[in-house]
């Protein structure tokens, strides 16, 4: 076996694009079912995790950062489920229809690309998260 001339500490710690706004397409979608994942004992039962999206997304705009992707969760209960809508109406999504996830992959919308700032205690390192949903500009 070879002997790599690279070393950890010469990789970065975290891969984030910088803040800007950007055309972005859903490559993969997923629902995610909180009380599914509590009785398969993949979360606590005392787990605030709820119901909604977790989403892949990529970068569809030409330069530096175009395929990179971005992964967001997007919540149906919560303090934080008006983004949930922000994100359908963004794509253009049907708000008197139920949702396909199917039908979600490969929409495109414009999104306010920002960087969340690793955890006060190091467990999380920072990573981009999607300030706004628009429809594509």
């Amino acid at each position: 076996m070879p002997i790599i001339e690279r070393k950890a500490s010469d990789l970065p710690k975290t891969n984030v694009v910088p803040e800007m706004t950007a055309r972005l397409k859903v490559h993969k979608v997923e629902y995610r079912d909180a009380a599914a994942l509590k009785a398969a004992g993949t979360v606590k039962q005392d787990s605030q995790v709820v119901d909604g999206l977790n989403l892949q997304l990529v970068i569809q705009d030409e330069g530096e950062y175009f395929g990179r992707y971005i992964f967001e969760q997007v919540d149906f209960e919560g303090q934080y489920s008006s983004r949930s809508r922000q994100f359908l109406d963004a794509i253009e999504y049907p708000a008197d229809e139920n949702i396909d996830t199917d039908r979600i992959v490969d929409a495109e919308f414009t999104g306010v690309i920002g960087i969340m700032k690793e955890s006060a205690d190091g467990k999380y390192p920072e990573k981009n998260r999607i300030k706004k949903f628009m429809k594509l500009m």
